[in-house]
């Protein structure tokens, strides 16, 4: 077997996951950890340098890690072969670039929300798509001195909805730290929007878990369909299925001019199919402008076409 029949059997079994190809007992677990963060991947040879004892490739690695980010960079392999096997790899690569690629994105991590009965608060947001991610528990007065400024016991429940995000749910005993309480009505958070695959199914759930709606029923900012309603402790909550995206679209249509969204409530005569067609056009146009909106679906059947 020729050098590059070789390298082409490493690139073969490393593309397909089939490491009990490529080597021994180092290599064997070398590879699936390496390559464990990735939903998908592949090495693809742009170059080939070939000798008698060793081969070198350029190669573009693209890859999707399992939140969903892509990966890409280029790289330059070295093989050094001895009695036709490979006895060693070399890489070269941009490791800043691909650190910067593996680094999470900033954004939004959590709210923090007071409650008044921290497992009924917890059932609500069970109801609205979030997970516990640990049993409830208390801060000791210690521990609440620290983190809360109070001398009160402080119970805490964390749950997480399935992008990631998630609400703190905290209860607190007698002896609420000042800087819990706003000061001033208008400091107050005027509303926490809360992404879901159906707003109508999402709204029933809550309010059999103690929400209360604050619109007379669901209406539609453009193509996203949104209601508000309070949690069993007063606050409020925005219920989308669109994308933050979504909405600045219609914003940004209305500030060019554009009057392609008229379907505003769920009053309007044939509103859900005018939505499908709605949501198409939006689709066609940002084609055309290079401007796809992340997350949002489009339905299309013959009744909806624009």
């Amino acid at each position: 077997m020729t050098p590059r029949a070789v390298a082409e059997k490493y690139f073969e079994a490393l593309n397909s996951e089939r490491h009990s190809v490529v080597g021994g007992p180092a290599a064997l677990a070398y590879f699936p950890a390496l390559l464990a963060n990735y939903a998908a991947h592949e090495d693809r040879v742009t170059r080939w340098i070939e000798s008698a004892a060793a081969v070198t490739t350029e190669i573009d690695f693209t890859g999707r890690l399992r939140d969903g980010r892509p990966v890409a960079f280029s790289a330059l392999d070295v093989f050094d072969l001895r009695d036709g096997v490979i006895a060693k790899v070399t890489t070269w690569y941009d490791t800043h670039d691909l650190r910067r690629q593996l680094r999470r994105p900033a954004g939004l991590h959590h709210s923090g929300i007071g409650v008044a009965d921290l497992d009924r608060a917890t059932e609500f947001y069970r109801a609205l798509g979030a997970k516990p991610l640990t049993a409830p528990f208390t801060l000791g007065a210690k521990a609440a001195a620290v983190s809360m400024t109070t001398d009160a016991a402080v119970r805490v429940a964390l749950l997480a909805f399935p992008d990631g995000n998630g609400v703190e749910l905290f209860e607190f005993g007698p002896g609420v730290p000042e800087w819990c309480v706003p000061p001033d009505p208008a400091a107050r958070l005027p509303h926490l929007g809360i992404r879901v695959a159906d707003v109508d199914a999402a709204l029933a759930r809550a309010e059999a878990a103690g929400g209360t709606r604050l619109w007379g029923k669901p209406g539609f900012f453009g193509p996203v369909r949104v209601v508000y309603l309070s949690d069993p402790d007063g606050t409020v909550l925005e219920l989308l299925d669109g994308s933050l995206g979504a909405i600045a679209g219609v914003v940004r249509d209305r500030q060019r001019g554009y009057r392609r969204w008229t379907c505003w409530t769920s009053t309007s005569p044939g509103c859900d199919t005018l939505r499908v067609g709605l949501r198409f056009a939006r689709l066609v146009r940002s084609f055309m402008e290079n401007e796809l909106l992340n997350g949002d679906v489009v339905r299309l059947d013959a009744a909806a076409r624009p």
